[in-house]
């Protein structure tokens, strides 16, 4: 005889043998007029597993049932704040933390804070947030309206997989049917990396750039052709000049932190971490070496004017400008705009990746100097690009030899 329990939030519980049986009566309201009533169940081996089961299956039925779990008085702000403190603090790293809370702070809360957590639907989240943040657009110097969107199709795409992740996460912790279906956003289809052939062209025209085009007295080639040794920019702006090791025989630099911003430590601070939390050497050689040598004279004529009075806290910083200013990625990046290229400034990273593949550096070497821990860097740094995969095959693989001889 199977043993039954009280429901609770309009759902039942029952013990079947070693299962549990979870058990939803669909109210009137939410059948056709004159349709007979409907059970709906689901079974697992555990109360919580049979009601994630359940839940599953009404959500797939579009059926609007009870919260279980949480006040009925929660709001979607109130619950971003509780991710944010009980989840995000925990999982991300700081600069990735302050991008989702730029993101609800910005994009998420002014527009549907407000709403009830367990009953907005998605028509609510499209009327009064998405069809609202794709039309809000930049001011000129006037503060007039411009044609161009605040947020471009990576940003636009950015914001929308933040809420994606916090309802997910509140239909986790509390099992409600709190989420957003793609099919009724039309997210921006943002490729990134390029592809392989926008890749090899990018690495030509960058290479040309560096090597052919540019004087070796212009400051902006010291500054930015270590980008082709695979530095993020947080890693090459965060360089000191004990970071370059030149009195060995080996010269080399030594990554081991980036510079970062963020409103608890005051504002631009060096992190002494990298990104993947590991340090790492990479060798100085031909160009490369040059590059660094001049930094360090160029720097070294710049600690001599009466200007020089570089903040304390990045005095040794490989990378400061006149009078010894920081250097910050809000003006770093405009500076890699100004020389010309179109492209990102991140994309250097995939050339990198590209140009060693195309040397035939090992896919060890490739991956100590980016800085990758895992295989992902098969994927996204076109180790075996097509044009490498073409090269082995004609080389090694001759259909049909065999047979003529």
């Amino acid at each position: 005889m199977a043993n039954s329990e009280p429901n609770r939030g309009g759902i039942g519980f029952t013990s079947r043998g070693k299962k549990i049986e979870a058990t939803f009566n669909v109210p009137a309201s939410e059948l056709p007029e004159g349709a007979p009533r409907k059970r709906i169940t689901a079974q697992g081996d555990s109360r919580e597993e049979a009601q994630r089961n359940l839940l599953a299956k009404l959500a797939k039925a579009n059926l609007r049932v009870p919260v279980i779990g949480t006040s009925n008085k929660m709001t979607l702000a109130m619950w971003l704040d509780e991710w944010v403190e009980d989840y995000l603090k925990f999982r991300v790293q700081e600069s990735t933390l302050n991008v989702y809370l730029g993101h609800i702070e910005t994009y998420i809360k002014p527009f549907i804070g407000h709403l009830p957590l367990e009953t907005m639907t998605i028509n609510d989240l499209k009327i009064h947030w998405w069809d609202k943040i794709r039309v809000i657009y930049k001011l000129d110097s006037d503060g007039n309206e411009t044609d161009q969107p605040v947020l471009g199709a990576s940003s636009l795409s950015n914001v929308y997989k933040t809420l994606k992740m916090a309802l997910d996460a509140a239909g986790d912790k509390y099992q409600i049917r709190a989420n957003i279906n793609s099919k009724f956003f039309k997210t921006p289809l943002v490729s990134r990396p390029e592809s392989d052939r926008e890749i090899a062209k990018a690495a030509v025209e960058l290479e040309k750039l560096f090597f052919e085009d540019m004087s070796r007295d212009d400051p902006n080639w010291s500054h930015f052709v270590l980008v082709l040794v695979g530095l993020r920019q947080a890693e090459r702006l965060g360089l000191t000049v004990q970071s370059v090791v030149l009195d060995d025989g080996e010269p080399r630099l030594e990554i081991h932190q980036q510079l970062d911003f963020s409103n608890a430590q005051g504002g631009w601070y060096l992190k002494n971490t990298t990104k993947n939390g590991k340090p790492r050497e990479i060798p100085l050689w031909g160009d490369f070496l040059e590059a660094v040598e001049i930094r360090l004279a160029q720097r070294e004529e710049m600690s001599r004017k009466p200007d020089w009075n570089p903040d304390e806290k990045f005095a040794d910083l490989l990378f400061l400008g006149e009078g010894g200013k920081l250097i910050t990625r809000r003006q770093d990046t405009p500076m890699w705009h100004a020389l010309g290229t179109g492209m990102r400034g991140h994309l250097a990273r995939h050339i990198t990746g590209h140009i060693l593949a195309k040397s035939d550096i090992s896919t060890e070497t490739a991956k100590k100097i980016l800085g990758h821990q895992s295989d992902a860097y098969m994927h996204y740094y076109r180790v075996v690009s097509s044009e490498m995969a073409s090269k082995e095959l004609k080389s090694k693989y001759r259909p049909g030899e065999r047979k003529r001889k």
